[in-house]
């Protein structure tokens, strides 16, 4: 089944008003979902965004680190996520990470794609729907949730699962030009213009597009211009600086209080 596919079944099995996707090796800080259940009264088509940051996988501590911390994460232009994409002037993102909160409304309105595979991109497909059609991504301030990476997976990944997600992704959601861009930095191979990969049948997601009424993928271009959509490295010109996509909204400096026992982890649940 794989994380894609527990989250879907668990998505439509869920009573509650509300769906809080997160992972089992966390922390999560005092009236955690406030915030969030007061951003989806406001506008429930949304998708809340907790302030991240990092444990020790090994001892549950807090650990300095560039990963994983942060309110907001962006994509390249092969829709690979990474930290960063972040504004000064705003509290959105470009796409949400693993974790995060939807309204049962939100999910009613096309859930997850249930044919990708496993693990990978299911973060970024959501994403692009909420944003291309009517919905936004809101990072809540004061909604913190400590997370700790694993050293090793209990299971395997098989990459060509993963690539194939990120072209099914690309076809149901990407215009033509993005596209073309999409399958150039991805190195997807081509036979006759068209992936090598077979992707399944995306009907059924092309007719959520049009029945949601969704924007074009130039609106999401546009919007998120020099915040999402960043060049792989190996496509970066060395002699050339290149920027994009590296502020965060929110940077260990600002939440490094946190990471203190005593201010966070007294009152967090396990």
């Amino acid at each position: 089944m794989g994380l894609i596919g527990a989250r879907y079944v668990g998505g439509n099995n869920a009573r509650g008003e509300y769906l809080a996707f997160i992972d089992a090796h966390v922390f999560v800080g005092p009236k955690w979902l406030k915030t969030p259940r007061r951003l989806l009264m406001e506008d429930p088509k949304t998708i809340v965004n907790y302030i991240n940051f990092n444990l020790d996988a090994d001892n549950y501590l807090p650990k300095k680190a560039w990963q994983g911390i942060g309110s907001c994460a962006t994509i390249t232009m092969d829709l690979h996520q990474f930290w960063g994409g972040g504004s000064r002037q705003d509290m959105f993102s470009p796409i949400t990470m693993g974790m995060f909160v939807i309204s049962k409304y939100w999910w009613s309105q096309g859930a997850m794609d249930p044919d990708l595979r496993t693990w990978g991109g299911e973060n970024v497909e959501i994403s692009l729907r909420t944003w291309l059609c009517g919905g936004r991504i809101v990072v809540a301030k004061d909604s913190f949730v400590a997370h700790g990476f694993r050293t090793r997976f209990p299971y395997s990944v098989n990459g060509n699962d993963v690539q194939r997600n990120y072209i099914r992704i690309a076809n149901v959601w990407l215009d033509e030009k993005y596209l073309a861009e999409f399958y150039k930095a991805s190195r997807t191979r081509l036979v006759d213009g068209r992936p090598a990969t077979d992707y399944g049948d995306i009907s059924d997601r092309l007719r959520l597009k049009e029945q949601l009424h969704c924007k074009p993928f130039s609106y999401y271009a546009e919007k998120f211009k020099g915040r999402a959509l960043c060049l792989p490295k190996w496509m970066q010109l060395k002699d050339k600086p290149y920027s994009c996509g590296g502020l965060m909204t929110v940077t260990p400096n600002d939440i490094s209080y946190l990471t203190h026992e005593q201010m966070f982890f007294r009152n967090a649940t396990r």
